[in-house]
């Protein structure tokens, strides 16, 4: 099993779509998972490891610099405003969900207001 984290995270960091890719898909759950909003702990998970992943982007450019791997250093460092500007749409998508997210609004139901 360590072998497997260790292999995954070596090619993770030498490659230069595999953070990328991740990033999309996660961005993806994220969106499709904001349309139900039935579950929001979930909905935060998907956010942190998804700003995980953007910061997984930035990391591996500059591994990819340290280890002279200047053109996928490049690209990396390319995509990250990039997956910025992605990061910040599925953001506004996901606060625009919950603004419109119909729900009957409980506060106060139970309030005596007095006659006087």
């Amino acid at each position: 099993m360590l072998k497997i984290i260790k292999r995954y995270f070596s090619s993770y960091s030498k490659s230069i779509w595999i953070p990328f890719v991740t990033m999309v898909c996660v961005g993806i759950l994220l969106i499709i998972q904001s349309t139900n909003m039935n579950y929001e702990p979930l909905s935060l998970g998907l956010l942190l490891f998804y700003l995980l992943t953007l910061i997984g982007i930035l990391v591996v450019a500059i591994y990819q610099f340290i280890n002279k791997l200047w053109l996928k250093g490049v690209v990396n460092l390319l995509l990250f405003p990039l997956s910025s500007g992605v990061a910040l749409i599925v953001f506004g998508l996901l606060i625009w969900s919950a603004l419109l997210h119909d729900e009957n609004d409980t506060f106060g139901k139970d309030i005596i207001i007095p006659s006087d």
